[in-house]
């Protein structure tokens, strides 16, 4: 048998062809999932009982999809049936949704499943979870600055709080998420965000600003495709007119808002705006067109149940026929009113009790939060206070730096102020000096009158000067001052002279008494030895200076000291060696 070896640009084209015939099998095998664009377009069109049937037709192969696939589903559900108005059954998907794990904990997809949720929550009365959900959006869109997604978390925040009667608060919401609404530029949410401002304003009693809301939610409505947005702000104008009793206005709108629902096929809307109508003829009396409008609003009722616009049906129904004198049929309508409201107050107690069990795990998280909160802010208030403090300190140590060269600056004045003093007095004593060599001797004493002591005590009581002079070169020559018991007597005795003459010589050319003049002859002699020394470099013990210059106590020198100079004989000797430093010359120079 002959071989005949295949071509090498045959294998190459087989080679080609593998991957294309894997990705068939492998498409083949895998299961089918529902197609974006066949969705999308049921819901563009508002065939939202299409979608359904299209969704849950891939129900038996879910479990076969990857965790990624089947959030996808479960969240395209989720919002399917949050269209419809069903929630029970939106909460079934997008909790399945959320159950998933996730590998991103902070991404668009997540917030938009709690968004749904939320919602959910919102309109089956469940506020607490709702609340919960509408928190974490609201974390969520401000930590990545989605203003659309925090002016949905706001605007769920303000409806809770709405139902919650906190209308005040609900009403700071509603503007906060029109302010986030008007940096989107998003005009259908600046149109809803005035109409909830309007529901706000409305029942604050505040029926005019309502109004003014109401009709800018119309103005911004105008310009998008939202008709039953449209219809709802018609159906709450009906309502503010109805509590304004402006009867007919109130009709107008209601008919408005009954005509769109109608175009739009909307049976929720239209079960609601009919069983108003019925409410206003009610209140007109009307009581033919009471039971014509109610069999037209049951009939819508029966596509969309709705409990309470049942019960409040038979309400009106009871009032009509009794007025109508139908009693038996009045009270048929009567106890069908009673068990519906006993149903609906059932419910409200599986939802209360469903509520505890969300509210005990929501309060847990939060207890969580909180410690946290608190600890973060514990570490806060512990930097600020010893920022505080560290800023007090600081702020002591200015001051008393202030207070310490304010200090040094004023024992400097003093310093100079004394060596100015010192140095005048030194002049003064050489003028002095050179004065009294100019004087010629005595007179000569009168011989014939008197003895010698008679004569010169005579020439002392006419010269008061020279006896002063002599009282100071005599204490300041010999040093007498040194002597701590030098006294009056002393000198007296020295000089011949007696108490009278030396007061009268002290008093006329001495500032000082006796006394004074012996102190300032130590102080000017402590401060000289003071300056001798450190001019030296030779220790100086302030201890024993005041024994060296005559005095008999140190508290005595101490407080004469400053009483003279203004410094303490430490504080001068620290204010000599800074002038020194300077270049200051010093009178002991």
């Amino acid at each position: 048998m002959h071989y005949s070896p295949t071509p090498f640009i045959t294998r190459i084209k087989y080679l080609l062809l593998l991957p294309l015939l894997g990705s068939q099998i492998w498409l083949a095998a895998a299961p089918p999932q529902p197609q974006e664009s066949v969705y999308s377009s049921y819901l563009k069109n508002n065939q939202l009982d299409e979608a359904e049937q299209y969704l849950l037709t891939f129900r038996e192969v879910v479990p076969s999809y990857t965790q990624e696939e089947q959030r996808k589903y479960f969240s395209q559900l989720g919002n399917l049936y949050a269209r419809k108005g069903q929630h029970t059954k939106t909460l079934e998907f997008t909790l399945q949704a959320l159950r998933l794990p996730d590998q991103v904990q902070d991404s668009n997809t997540l917030a938009q499943l709690w968004k749904i949720t939320s919602v959910a929550y919102n309109r089956s009365g469940n506020l607490d979870s709702a609340l919960y959900f509408t928190k974490l959006i609201y974390d969520f869109a401000t930590r990545n600055n989605e203003h659309s997604l925090k002016m949905s978390a706001l605007q769920g925040m303000g409806n809770i709080a709405q139902q919650n009667k906190r209308f005040n608060d609900a009403l700071s919401l509603f503007k906060s998420a029109l302010e986030e609404a008007q940096i989107t530029r998003d005009t259908d949410a600046i149109a809803g965000n005035y109409y909830n401002i309007g529901l706000a304003l409305m029942t604050l009693g505040q029926h005019q600003e309502a109004e003014t809301a109401y009709q800018q939610a119309l103005t911004f409505n105008q310009y998008t495709q939202n008709s039953k947005h449209r219809a709802r702000i018609f159906g709450s104008l009906s309502d503010l007119y109805q509590i304004l009793k402006k009867y007919d206005t109130s009709i107008q709108y209601l008919e408005k808002a009954n005509q769109i629902a109608r175009r739009i096929n909307d049976s929720q809307l239209l079960a609601m705006g009919l069983s108003n109508m019925v409410s206003l003829n009610l209140i007109l009396g009307n009581y033919p067109k009471v039971l014509e409008l109610e069999k037209q609003a049951r009939e819508y009722l029966k596509i969309q149940p709705l409990v309470q616009l049942d019960a409040k049906l038979d309400s009106a129904m009871y009032q009509a026929l009794k007025s109508l004198g139908r009693t038996n049929e009045a009270l048929s309508y009567f106890e069908s009113f009673s068990q519906k409201k006993n149903k609906i107050l059932n419910e409200q107690q599986k939802r209360q009790l469903n509520e505890l069990v969300l509210q005990h795990e929501i309060t847990i998280k939060n207890l969580t939060i909180q410690n946290q909160a608190i600890a973060l802010k514990s570490e806060r208030n512990a930097k600020l206070t010893i920022m505080a403090l560290a800023a007090f300190l600081l702020s002591i140590l200015i001051f008393i730096l202030y207070l310490y060269l304010k200090d040094q600056k004023l024992k400097a004045t003093l310093f100079q102020r004394s060596q100015e003093q010192d140095f005048q007095l030194e002049t003064l004593r050489k003028r002095m000096e050179l004065e009294a060599e100019k004087k010629e001797t005595y007179a000569l004493r009168i011989a014939e009158a008197a003895d010698e002591e008679t004569q010169e005590l005579e020439g002392l009581e006419n010269k008061p000067k020279e006896l002063f002079l002599q009282i100071i070169n005599l204490i300041e020559k010999q040093k007498l001052f040194l002597e701590p018991e030098l006294d009056q007597k002393f000198i007296i005795k020295t000089l011949g002279t007696n108490r009278q003459y030396l007061y009268k010589a002290i008093s006329l050319h001495s500032d000082a008494s006796f006394k004074g003049i012996i102190n300032n002859f130590r102080i000017a002699e402590a401060k000289k030895m003071i300056s001798e020394a450190l001019e030296n470099g030779q220790e100086l013990n302030f201890s024993q200076l005041y024994k060296l210059v005559g005095f008999n106590s140190s508290a005595s020198f101490y407080r004469i000291f400053k009483s003279s100079t203004g410094l303490s004989p430490s504080d001068y000797a620290a204010q000599f060696l800074e002038a020194q430093k300077k270049g200051m010359p010093s009178i002991h120079d």
